[in-house]
């Protein structure tokens, strides 16, 4: 049990604050009101200045991060200087109503810890930009959010959200919305209002259906819905016309439309452990692409084009079905890592001894960037098994020769 002396400064402290306080009143009660937040949780061996900043005497960032903090008291509420408040990683079950008291406050981080709801006094904190909650046990969020109408950086991710809901219309200039890793189901349509949207996480949901509202976005340049259960993506995906980062592995997808190729932007695109038969010859257009993964699908073929793919310097293609590659692949010039392996092929193009940049540099020595293991290639001409013995020295093997 927590006695008074605890709760309370030292009578040192109090007599020297006092007379400091002289001047500097507001300093004076920032720095009672953070002794009393860290004594109240038996902290009373840390002191005031070793976690906060101060601007002219105020205390303007508030850093308790990893204090053991079981309770964040009303006091909190007093320090109406506050930009920042970091609270991750703790034991907090709750933030008190009065940290809506905080009006300058722009920063609010409480990840790893067990909220299991945000204040809806929070939203009166209407400058807060940034809104950092993952880890907890947050269920829905506060509304309106129209509240934080300058936020622009919102994380909810590893909670237990089951949709995203109208309220997100409210956030005008949101830019990053982070809510992977939660379980939801569907998503507002509504949710394209956000016009200022960059980067979007909603990996690691249960979203059977691709969101009708993620199509006109104009300015995302990162969609990020790997680990759902997507069947098929829309046409429209292809109005994504500043998407740079695609990731969608870890769903059902049996097809790509053929409008992906119109994501002319695109440079990095993950596709792995999916149902995938066929590569779009369309996505063979996109030659800003440095990244092209498609593990783990049932792919028979490549599209001969795939050589248009001049700036590729990943192509990962391992555990498929293919039994041969288009000589177009030795077009790859800018190629530094090639995975093949778990394949059934028997033969490599000759041409695909070109491809001279499959290694890599390590204290000094050279490492092959090529994987060959769990294929048929069991009669290669001498040519292009040097070439593979160059960059994927122990590819004989695993070869499943005679089966």
């Amino acid at each position: 049990m927590k006695t008074g002396r605890m709760l309370m400064p030292s009578r040192l402290v109090v007599i020297a604050l006092c007379l400091y306080g002289c001047s500097h009143a507001g300093f004076v009660d920032d720095t009672l009101a953070v002794r009393y937040i860290l004594d109240s949780n038996g902290r009373t061996g840390v002191g005031v200045m070793r976690v906060v900043d101060t601007v002219d005497h105020r205390v303007t960032d508030l850093f308790l991060a990893r204090q053991g903090l079981m309770t964040l008291p009303d006091t909190v509420g007093a320090l109406d200087g506050l930009v920042t408040l970091n609270l991750d990683r703790n034991e907090l079950s709750a933030l008190p109503e009065r940290i809506g008291s905080l009006k300058r406050l722009k920063v609010l981080k409480a990840s790893y810890n067990k909220l299991a709801a945000l204040p809806v006094a929070a939203l009166q904190c209407s400058l807060l930009v940034c809104v950092e909650v993952d880890h907890n046990d947050i269920t829905v969020l506060p509304a309106p959010l129209s509240g934080w109408r300058n936020l622009q950086i919102l994380s909810v991710q590893s909670n237990r959200l089951h949709d995203l809901t109208a309220e997100l219309n409210g956030l005008r200039g949101l830019k990053f919305l982070y809510v992977g890793k939660n379980e939801i189901g569907a998503v507002d349509e509504r949710i394209d209002s956000l016009v200022e949207l960059e980067v979007l996480s909603l990996n690691n949901n249960n979203l059977s259906g691709y969101p009708a509202g993620l199509c006109g976005f104009s300015k995302l340049r990162k969609l990020d819905l790997t680990a759902n259960k997507l069947l098929s993506l829309p046409e429209e995906i292809g109005d994504l016309a500043a998407l740079t980062d695609l990731y969608l592995s870890g769903n059902r997808l049996a097809g790509l439309p053929s409008t992906i190729g119109q994501c002319t932007q695109l440079q990095w695109l993950y596709c792995d452990n999916n149902q995938l038969t066929r590569i779009p010859e369309d996505l063979c257009s996109l030659a800003k692409l440095q990244w092209l993964s498609f593990s783990g699908n049932r792919l028979t073929e490549l599209p001969e084009r795939i050589g248009k793919l001049k700036n590729l310097a990943v192509l990962s293609l391992s555990h498929n079905n293919l039994s041969a590659l288009p000589e177009s692949i030795a077009q790859l010039k800018n190629l530094r890592m090639l995975f093949l392996n778990g394949n059934a092929l028997i033969d490599l193009p000759k041409a695909i001894t070109d491809l001279r940049e499959l290694d890599f540099k390590r204290g000094g020595e050279r490492y092959g960037n090529l994987h060959l293991a769990d294929n048929r290639l069991c009669d290669l001409p001498d040519r292009v098994a040097d070439w593979a013995d160059r960059y994927c020295p122990d590819w004989r093997e695993s070869q499943q020769c005679g089966k």
